[in-house]
């Protein structure tokens, strides 16, 4: 149908645009305040930053939100890596939790607040984000995240400890 085309069209958009802005974001980010050097990793990981950004909110955030939104997520994947390497000394070769949790918490945040009202209806979601007048989803995708940090905090405590009392874990 017309309607699904659009709403497919904007969801290719916004994703792309994300993607490129986290990726840019990320490696400009990466050679003027950390490593000084221009890194393909930081790359990389930016493109994926923007693209786990952008995931929940891709068919409702307008093309320059997506730009934001993707731009953040490069600079959250950029101050988490940092925190679990260098602060936490929790060494993460790949930076998935970056990617993956500081990312993926940005990206529910950041599609309850630019949630745009024009199409969340169309994807059969109630209210706006919150930058359009109405908390509801951004009060949403804060239980959620909290109850997901919870579930991963207490289910990774409780299996590696197993494992470390097995003597499985290095």
């Amino acid at each position: 149908t017309p309607h699904m085309s659009r709403v497919a069209a904007r969801t290719v958009l916004t994703t792309t645009l994300s993607a490129v802005a986290g990726g840019l974001t990320a490696c400009i980010g990466n050679k003027l305040m950390l490593s000084k050097t221009w890194q393909v990793m930081s790359v990389c990981n930016g493109i994926l930053a923007g693209l786990v950004s952008i995931t929940a909110g891709c068919s409702v955030i307008l093309p320059p939100h997506a730009l934001l939104v993707g731009s953040v997520g490069g600079l959250v994947y950029l101050g988490v890596s940092h925190l679990t390497l260098l602060v936490l000394k929790v060494d993460d070769p790949l930076d998935a939790f970056a990617v993956h949790g500081g990312c993926g918490l940005w990206g529910l945040l950041a599609a309850s607040l630019f949630a745009h009202p024009l199409y969340v209806g169309s994807i059969g979601l109630p209210t706006p984000g919150a930058f359009y007048g109405d908390a509801t989803l951004l009060t949403a995708a804060a239980v959620g995240s909290l109850a997901i940090v919870a579930w991963v905090g207490i289910s990774s405590s409780l299996l590696f400890l197993l494992l470390q009392r097995l003597g499985l874990l290095r």
